[in-house]
């Protein structure tokens, strides 16, 4: 089985951490995921940090299309974090249908470890492609609403600033 690695690692990464290290462990919870085998990295660290799992799909040797990506804005062990959100932004991402085991050899796997959070001065005080967005409000009917975009959302959008 195959994977196309895409590592992008979002932020300076301040952990002694191989990136293409993170991207195997997701790459190999899905493949133990359907092939009902065990996994290989229950005891490698104990590093703590938000984490979001991306799964773009390549189609005929077009664009990566984003197949599914969830994640956490609360601190947890790295590699249970990566193993747990590898599989649920794969299986359980409801904009998407559940990635299917004929679909391994043509995904990519990013991985998002988020540090330094900041409270923004206005909503431009942000740039793109080196800050991700966290959007937080209260709607009319007094549902607290929010919206995470991480760092190279807005860019591959073609974004250059905040457009609200």
């Amino acid at each position: 089985m195959s994977f196309l690695l895409d590592v992008h690692m979002q932020y300076q990464c301040q952990f002694k951490l191989s990136p293409v290290l993170l991207v195997f462990i997701c790459s190999h919870c899905i493949s133990v995921y359907f092939e009902n085998d065990a996994f290989i990295c229950d005891s490698l660290c104990s590093v703590f940090s938000p984490l979001f799992v991306t799964w773009k799909k390549v189609v005929n040797g077009g664009e990566p299309r984003l197949r599914g990506c969830i994640g956490t804005l609360e601190a947890c062990q790295l590699i249970n974090g990566f193993r747990d959100y590898a599989l649920t932004s794969a299986l359980r991402d409801r904009r998407f249908p559940p990635i299917q085991a004929k679909e391994l050899p043509n995904l990519e796997c990013t991985v998002s470890i988020l540090t330094d959070y900041e409270t923004a001065n206005n909503y431009l005080d942000w740039e793109v492609g080196k800050h991700g967005i966290i959007i937080e409000f209260v709607d009319d009917y007094n549902t607290r609403r929010s919206a995470t975009y991480l760092p190279e959302v807005p860019a591959h959008e073609g974004r250059l600033y905040c457009p609200f």
